[in-house]
């Protein structure tokens, strides 16, 4: 999936995994467990730039977007993978994996990217939906954080500290029109 960010301007891929976290993941901090359960992750990130390249080469089939897509082409695209869960630090991690071995995927990637389970996903979307930060702007502070090491800064998923107000997510917005306390149901 594509979305064209007006708000900032972001030309934004995103793929969306089935795959859930391995136990060997959560437990075991070794290499090999991350790339494991990471590699098709790393594979669709790696094949987004190509997906990109074909809206930006005006082709036919995109005739009714391509003006919001040329709108995107000063700034570099954001590419999200969506995962049904995650661990904490996970883009953290793979940014620090990347930069420490030339065999990494990922490493020498030229664009910014975020792996993101599903849960911060939404929350990036309710942020932006509520009108605090464009999302583009979001996942680019994500990507900017994910790049410390730093354990006493917050972590990227703590998204610096932005709050989405309360009935703001999906699930409350769901929960709301069914609950029998509801002033609406």
């Amino acid at each position: 999936m594509t979305y064209v960010d007006g708000g900032s301007e972001t030309l934004i891929a995103i793929e969306a995994k089935s795959r859930r976290m391995c136990p060997a993941t959560r437990f075991q901090t070794d290499d090999e467990s991350l790339d494991e359960n990471l590699s098709d992750v790393h594979d669709a990130l790696v094949r987004l730039p190509r997906k990109i390249s074909h809206l930006r080469a005006a082709l036919p089939a995109y005739d009714d977007f391509q003006s919001a897509i040329d709108a995107t082409a000063a700034k570099d695209p954001i590419l999200v993978c969506v995962l049904p869960e995650s661990i904490h630090f996970l883009t953290q991690i793979e940014r620090a994996r990347a930069g420490l071995s030339t065999a990494h995927p990922l490493s020498g990637f030229p664009h910014c990217y975020c792996i993101m389970g599903l849960d911060d996903f939404e929350f990036a979307v309710a942020l932006a939906h509520h009108g605090q930060v464009p999302l583009g702007d979001v996942l680019s502070d994500f990507w900017e954080d994910a790049g410390s090491l730093e354990l006493d800064k917050s972590a990227a998923d703590l998204f610096r500290g932005r709050g989405v107000p309360v009935g703001g997510l999906f699930g409350e917005q769901f929960l709301h029109q069914i609950s029998p306390t509801s002033k609406d149901g």
